[in-house]
């Protein structure tokens, strides 16, 4: 039996926050009894890739699947289904192009983008249950310009009065799939980044701006949408783009929408091109407002072209999450497409289309970090570590039987930690150490005594279970 596995693993020694001879130690301060948000999951998108990918052989389906959501991969716990607007002929990227199951006003084709559908039914048969159903762009029937990609001059292209047409399409969408595929928690999206201005002089995917009011005119609608039907459906939105900037107009013209505010199951932001101060400005202009629904991070990638397999940008990649989670208290996390094929730091996963080979990234095992190990329900705790670069979040499970920390060391040289649990009734036995590193993808560690060693430019995670 492995030395991490044998009872209380010399536990007074281990949790202490003494410095033993001769050593220097990182104190890591735990204390489960102070809390901050639930979490509900961790996600990735199906644009751009489900389409295609569905359609190929059963076993390398599954094996992508397994990579992205099975227990021995990085088990996200949430999956984005992109809602298509259909048309997109201009739209250059085929791969960028979506279905809609409309064939007209109330009327549909549900074995349209099968494909789509095929890889959402795989995800269900993970055991999955948080499923948000997310709109790039109304139905081009009913886009001011025909378009699905934008509007003139990248300005809005809802046409005008059409928000209760769209909000009854949406619901149409997300119920029959809820009820066909047996999905226990949907969430619809309609809005995604209001404030670019999709369209104009590119072509590059589905995209529709909304000024500020009008994207809580169309929020209200399917709000209303929702509550004539009497359905279990949930609403998030505005996904602004990112934190600060133009976002605090949106989200004063969301919340000050006459009954919105209570009918939102969480308030939706991206996380592209976002600092720290940006990030705790917009919590700070939140809690001015008073209440507010709990916060998603529902989009991010680097933003950098290249493909990058290494720990440089799944060290990114986790320390956004920890902003995210620490600065906003975003409730739940999702990356921008779980598969690529592009030349860029997007994906989880790299495909090549032609040979159908798949290469998993580092972003996976540490997006797999906090996925795997922080399920739907857990609460994030106070725990905090000197010096400031290592990076520490903490988590504790519903029933308060487990607590689980997640440490990034950014830095060239490895690291030993010792933990200080602040209450002292707070008694817990270490249960494992799972790294992430430049030899080592979401792989158990062998820990034979105290301190805990990090290794350089590594992600760990580790679990303590309650005497």
């Amino acid at each position: 039996m492995k030395a991490i596995k044998q009872g209380t693993v010399a536990l007074m020694t281990l949790l202490s926050a003494n410095v033993s001879s001769g050593g220097e130690f990182v104190k890591i301060r735990v204390n489960p009894e102070i809390e901050h948000q639930k979490i509900d999951g961790f996600g990735a998108s199906g644009a751009w890739w489900a389409q295609t990918v569905g359609g190929w052989p059963e076993e390398e389906i599954d094996s992508i699947i397994g990579l992205l959501y099975g227990p021995k991969g990085a088990a996200l716990s949430m999956y984005r289904f992109n809602v298509g607007a259909g048309g997109g002929e201009e739209i250059e990227d085929p791969w960028r192009r979506a279905e809609t199951f409309e064939t007209g006003s109330g009327t549909y084709d549900w074995k349209r983008d099968a494909n789509a559908i095929r890889i959402l039914r795989k995800i269900r048969g993970c055991g999955v249950n948080q499923y948000v159903f997310f709109a790039n762009s109304p139905p081009t029937r009913l886009t001011r310009s025909g378009m699905a990609s934008g509007g003139p001059g990248g300005g809005p292209n809802l046409k005008p009065g059409a928000e209760e047409e769209f909000a009854q399409y949406l619901l149409d969408v997300t119920e029959y799939w809820k009820e066909h595929l047996s999905l226990p928690s949907v969430t619809v999206s309609p809005i995604n980044e209001p404030q670019w201005k999709w369209g104009g002089d590119g072509r590059g995917q589905e995209g529709c701006n909304y000024t500020p009011a009008g994207a809580a005119q169309l929020l209200r609608a399917v709000a209303a949408e929702i509550e004539r039907r009497n359905s279990s459906i949930l609403l998030e939105g505005p996904e602004a783009a990112r934190w600060g900037h133009e976002t605090p107009e949106y989200l004063d013209a969301v919340l000050d929408e006459e009954g919105l505010a209570p009918r939102l199951h969480r308030l939706a932001i991206h996380s592209y091109f976002s600092n720290r101060e940006e990030k705790a400005a917009t919590l700070d202009f939140l809690k001015k407002r008073g209440s507010y629904p709990p916060i998603a991070m529902t989009e991010w990638c680097e933003m950098k072209h290249g493909r990058d397999t290494g720990m440089e940008s799944a060290l990114t990649l986790a320390r956004v999450i920890h902003e995210d989670l620490t600065l906003v208290n975003a409730s739940s996390w999702a990356v921008w497409i779980a598969v690529s094929r592009y030349d860029y730091r997007d994906g989880l996963l790299y495909i090549d289309p032609d040979s159908r080979n798949v290469v998993p990234t580092k972003r996976l095992w540490v997006a797999g970090q906090f996925a795997r190990y922080i399920r739907p329900d857990f609460v994030r705790i106070h725990a905090s570590a000197d010096p400031s670069s290592l990076l520490v979040t903490g988590f504790r499970s519903p029933e308060n039987s487990e607590v689980v920390l997640v440490l990034i060391n950014p830095e060239d040289d490895e690291l030993s930690v010792q933990f200080d649990w602040s209450h002292p009734a707070a008694e817990f036995t270490l249960k494992d150490v799972q790294v992430t590193s430049g030899s080592a993808d979401l792989s158990e560690v062998e820990q034979t005594g105290s301190p805990v060693t990090l290794q350089r430019k590594s992600v760990t995670t580790i679990r303590f279970a309650r005497r």
